[in-house]
């Protein structure tokens, strides 16, 4: 069981940045059907408990809903439709993951974050793998949940898979 309220509860909120904007449900639900997928429960969690901002200041998480606000880079649609209308897929070696995956991340080293909804990870909580898009253009897998994206790679001991130094609790919401 992901508890993001606990997680939240052991960050510093850097209120200078603004204040926790938890993503409403109408938006996650308009967001799914717009995309024609069920995102990941544990990014659906998430979405509700923090809401768009920067982990660590290095991982620039979107959520639904935030475009017309004027944060169009945390706002989970445009950052999809952005990142896709960008023409990666000529340097890609498999240009149909990055086609039909869903963006919903960029990290301070212009790292791309995505699900690929065909790697299934557990179908009862819709989670999918996630994969990286590096600025070199080379693609991996880095790990099989949202829950473990933020635990073990953003926050964790596995910071380095991203080149990123020891991370700190910090959330600066958007």
């Amino acid at each position: 069981m992901n508890d993001w309220k606990s997680l939240l509860d052991r960050m510093t909120i850097d209120d200078e940045c603004g204040s926790l904007k938890p993503a409403t449900l109408k938006n996650l639900k308009d967001i799914e059907r717009r995309l024609g997928i069920t995102l990941p429960k544990s990014y659906l969690d998430y979405c509700a408990t923090f809401g768009a901002g920067q982990i660590d200041e290095r991982y620039r998480i979107s959520i639904p809903g935030l475009a017309k606000r004027g944060f169009g880079m945390y706002d989970l649609e445009k950052l999809h439709k952005d990142m896709h209308e960008n023409e990666y897929e000529i340097y890609l070696a498999d240009p149909t993951q990055y086609h039909r995956s869903i963006v919903f991340a960029t990290t301070e080293r212009r790292d791309t974050l995505f699900w690929d909804p065909q790697d299934v990870t557990d179908a009862d909580r819709c989670e999918y793998g996630i994969w990286v898009l590096q600025e070199d253009f080379v693609i991996h897998r880095l790990c099989d949940t949202f829950w473990e994206l933020v635990n073990e790679i953003c926050l964790g001991n596995r910071h380095d898979e991203l080149g990123m130094g020891p991370p700190e609790f910090v959330f600066c919401p958007i």
